[in-house]
């Protein structure tokens, strides 16, 4: 018998995750209802069921390292030796893209904060801790902008 490839994904018909796939010949269609629809609205899903498609997701894309990783424990089991007549997707909804788009804004922000640390540490190259500050306060440096180049990043 050949696999059958599923992908749990929203459904605008049935307003749930359900198993979607694509017949020979066909459109992408819900398994339950038969709705051909691929497009829809991050926001037209309730949070609780974004949230438990996201667990789904995660856990089945642990599932895959976890049998990949077993298969090289144990050479005489393959995970390419999928034995199963059924393969669920689990869709991500995009959190992989939205998760690496806020890694990389996070990475920018640090990056941005270690510039501007070491700007102004050469700028108050030389100054000991106990020397008056070089912004012309009056204050020890320790007292005045060191504390403020130190907060800029730990």
């Amino acid at each position: 018998m050949p696999t059958k490839h599923y992908t749990r994904t929203w459904c605008n018909s049935c307003k749930d995750f359900t198993l979607h796939h694509t017949p020979f010949g066909l459109e992408f269609q819900c398994k339950e209802c038969g709705d051909t629809s691929k497009t829809f609205l991050i926001s037209d899903i309730p949070k609780e069921k974004y949230v438990e498609q996201i667990q789904r997701w995660k856990k089945s894309k642990s599932d895959r390292i976890g049998a990949i990783y077993g298969s090289f424990l144990n050479p005489r089991t393959s995970f390419w030796d999928e034995k199963s007549e059924i393969i669920i997707t689990e869709d991500d909804l995009g959190y992989e893209k939205i998760r690496y788009e806020n890694r990389a804004k996070e990475k920018a922000e640090r990056q941005l904060k270690i510039e501007e640390r070491d700007n102004l540490k050469a700028k108050y190259s030389g100054l000991t801790r106990n020397d008056k500050c070089g912004c012309g306060s009056g204050l020890k440096f320790k007292n005045c902008c060191l504390p403020k180049i130190n907060e800029i990043i730990k």
